[in-house]
């Protein structure tokens, strides 16, 4: 599966999708799922992309996928820890 990234010589992140925002007051982490998946600041300067759980979620960012890349990204005020990763359910059962 090819990874999918915005290019670099993009213009403009759409922050206007609603993928690109998320209340993490909830509670509920930022859940990866899909092999092959990048997070990354457009910018490549990881404090210009501050994900805060301001305490208010275990984890901020569940990774339950292979080859997924987080980088140039800010993660912090976790209760529990920021980043949670779990092998993917591969065998059915």
């Amino acid at each position: 599966m090819a990874k999918r990234s915005l290019p670099r010589s993009s213009p403009e992140p759409r922050h206007d999708h609603p993928s690109c925002r998320r209340d993490l007051h909830s509670g509920a982490p930022l859940n990866l799922m899909t092999p092959g998946v990048s997070l990354r600041s457009a910018s490549g300067n990881a404090s210009a992309v501050v994900l805060d759980g301001v305490y208010a979620a275990d984890e901020i960012i569940f990774v339950a996928a292979s080859n997924v890349t987080l980088a140039e990204i800010t993660v912090t005020h976790a209760v529990n820890h920021p980043i949670h990763v779990s092998p993917p359910d591969t065998v059915p059962m």
